[in-house]
């Protein structure tokens, strides 16, 4: 058990010598760690909150020409279409954006080397946003109109999981399935009824909890 008398008085005369606000925020977490604390946090008061600048995102990774005058898609997140609040940009229906394509405006902007597209998509987040595309030689550059997102954490996410799950059935030749559990919560519990019940047939069952929240 914890002596919870002890470890204020060990901390209570530290209160005279504190001369700003992190220094008190710094004591407070000293203490709490020496409670074996869970889920106890110190935070707001008379901090000045600072700048918001919600970058719309595109759920994709970009890389620049050698010359760098244009960007082109490395990468583009596979996730669910279907989501409503995550729906991935570059699938948008109509939108045909694939990997290896280049991206050539924003909102009307040229990006390259001096004007990156993260610059343009300064304070975008939720908009509809236009991207001036192009093959990956160049050729046949049109516009589309896609609409960013808060975040595309849950689309890298679920890019992850489905890449795991296709390493598993390659290497093991449909043998053994594949199940990643991110919490013991309510994502965590929606997760393992998505994958379990389609991984269950297999012979063996990978369950990852990796990172586990």
């Amino acid at each position: 058990s914890i002596d919870w008398k002890s470890v204020y008085d060990r901390y209570y005369p530290l209160l005279d010598r504190i001369a700003s606000r992190s220094e008190f925020s710094d004591l407070l977490w000293e203490m709490q760690g020496e409670l074996g604390t869970s889920h106890a946090y110190e935070m707001g008061g008379d901090y000045r909150p600072g700048p918001q600048y919600s970058i719309g995102c595109l759920g994709a990774k970009l890389s620049i020409s050698d010359d760098r005058k244009y960007f082109t898609f490395s990468r583009i997140a596979s996730a669910d279409v279907w989501e409503s609040k995550t729906a991935p940009p570059l699938k948008r229906l109509g939108v045909n954006i694939a990997e290896g394509m280049r991206l050539l405006k924003v909102a009307g902007q040229q990006v390259d080397g001096n004007n990156q597209p993260n610059a343009v998509l300064a304070n975008q987040a939720g908009a509809e946003v236009t991207l001036e595309v192009a093959e990956s030689d160049g050729s046949s550059p049109r516009t589309v109109t896609v609409k960013t997102l808060n975040t595309d954490t849950p689309l890298w996410y679920r890019d992850w999981v489905e890449n795991n799950r296709r390493y598993v059935h390659k290497k093991s030749k449909g043998r053994v399935g594949y199940v990643f559990i991110p919490n013991m919560g309510p994502l965590g519990y929606a997760e393992f009824h998505r994958y379990f019940l389609a991984e269950y047939e297999h012979e063996g069952l990978i369950i990852d909890v990796r990172y586990n929240g």
